[in-house]
């Protein structure tokens, strides 16, 4: 190491950290316009329909046209229900999250001391934005406070505890992985909170950024300058890792950090609607009223430009309305409806438009089988998520992680009223009481998917006592 320069946490070199302190990650320079249309295809509204690059020029259209043209396009947003129909499944059933630590589960109660729970942060951050980004990250931070404790005692009986923040990849702008995928460390950008009072000029937002390795943290400005407590030392914490967790959707297998969105293939589908659904209105606005077809010269004041059409007064045929072709607007609607089916085919998502004929079970059942196996993939990547948030979480406090988390992986979308009957039917043919056992016991984990292991047990105990009772019985 040359004179003068000074050494970070793992031999980092504190002057190049501070030179670079705005300097991005080629992935994420690479994905950034990607999320942002992931992003805006989402949320819909004004902000895509204001954004003048999602709407496509026409060949033979003036700028005064399609200027009008995107006054009036609207955005059905497809996406936003999908990724909300996923969800709604995955935490439409109870996830138990079992264990015996007081701290755990007053934490579990408020998650990231907003008063959010964890099944709120969950299902109306976290998983969402994971679908939409592809991945989503969450820190695990132990509030700043002034005094130092001896103990962790003493910072419990404070109501000091970890608590978790939702970054979007969008504010996750430079990392480095070592050979397992693991952070070696990151760099966040944060907001800086503004200190403005009521008399004072709106200021333009100015960020941070932090830096968390695998035992210290640090927080800069813009120019480089450190504005933790210990400056160039950084703050020491005891976890031994990074505490933030990549909350995945599905993982790529061509960049190192970043996921495959759920809409990766479903946002394109949505533009092309949104370009389609344009051109059918500039249609129907210029060409859905009949105009007048009139011979020889009238006067075009009058009558005007727009709602009439001269011919040669010697065809010696009458004045008529003349209806425009109806012809491209049902194309234009047609490709529309197939767009439309696209979108529900890659999101495993039956179409009700499709067919009106009544499916066989052996339809509904692939069909099922497909959407159940994506919900119970995205349910998986839910569960690992929280196991690190909670591992993350007892490093913080000092305590053995007891905790069991348990996602559901039966989506089943066939009514459970038909099952009951069907198995019923079963059981009252006393093939076997084997037989019997194993169908009581899928109808425990039809009905009450979210079982802990402790009452899953218990149940399937008395079932298997209660066949051999009736074997016993029967001799």
């Amino acid at each position: 190491m040359k004179n003068g320069e000074r050494e970070g946490a793992k031999g980092f070199k504190i002057e190049n950290l501070q030179k670079n302190i705005e300097k991005y990650h080629p992935e994420y320079e690479m994905l950034l316009p990607r999320w942002l249309f992931f992003l805006d295809s989402y949320e819909g509204g004004f902000d895509y329909t204001q954004n003048p690059h999602y709407l496509f020029s026409h060949s033979r259209e003036s700028a005064e046209d399609r200027a009008f043209r995107l006054r009036r396009v609207v955005y059905y947003n497809y996406c936003r229900s999908i990724v909300d129909l996923y969800i709604s499944y995955i935490y439409k059933k109870e996830i138990v999250r079992e264990s015996e630590n007081v701290n755990y589960l007053n934490f579990l109660k408020d998650v990231d001391l907003k008063g959010n729970d964890i099944d709120t942060m969950m299902s109306r951050y976290i998983a969402p934005l994971s679908q939409v980004f592809g991945v989503v990250y969450v820190v695990v931070d132990m509030p700043q406070v002034k005094e130092q404790f001896n103990t962790s005692y003493d910072e419990k009986l404070l109501g000091i505890r970890p608590y978790i923040s939702v970054v979007s990849p969008l504010n996750l702008i430079d990392w480095e992985l070592d050979p397992f995928g693991r952070f070696r460390w990151v760099k966040l950008r944060e907001k800086l909170s503004s200190n403005r009072s009521p008399f004072e000029e709106f200021k333009q937002q100015e960020y941070v950024y932090r830096i968390w390795t695998d035992d210290k943290w640090y927080l800069l400005d813009k120019e480089g300058n450190f504005l933790n407590q210990h400056g160039a030392e950084g703050e020491a914490h005891p976890l031994g890792v990074v505490p933030v967790v990549a909350v995945y959707n599905e993982k790529s297998m061509m960049h190192s950090l970043s996921g495959i969105s759920a809409l990766q293939d479903i946002a394109p589908c949505c533009q092309k609607i949104y370009n389609l659904a344009s051109l059918l209105d500039e249609f129907l606005y210029k060409q859905c009223f009949s105009f007048l077809a009139w011979p020889g010269d009238v006067d075009v004041e009058r009558l005007g430009v727009n709602n009439l059409a001269t011919y040669d007064p010697e065809a010696r045929t009458l004045p008529a309305y003349i209806t425009p072709p109806t012809d491209p607007a049902k194309f234009i609607e047609s490709q529309i409806e197939k767009n439309i089916e696209e979108i529900y085919r890659l999101a495993r998502i039956k179409y009700i438009a499709v067919s009106s004929q009544a499916e066989s079970g052996v339809a509904r059942s692939i069909e099922f089988h497909d959407t159940n196996n994506i919900l119970a993939r995205k349910a998986l990547s839910l569960q690992q998520a929280e196991n690190e948030i909670a591992e993350l979480f007892f490093r913080w406090i000092g305590e053995p992680n007891d905790v069991n988390i348990i996602y559901p992986r039966e989506f089943n979308i066939r009514a459970v009223n038909e099952e009951i009957e069907e198995s019923i039917k079963v059981m009252s043919l006393e093939l076997s009481k084997t037989l019997n056992a194993r169908i009581g016991k899928r109808l425990v984990k039809t009905i009450l998917p979210s079982l802990s292991l402790s009452e899953e047990e218990r149940i399937y105990k008395e079932i298997d006592e209660r066949a051999s009772g009736a074997e016993k019985q029967n001799l």
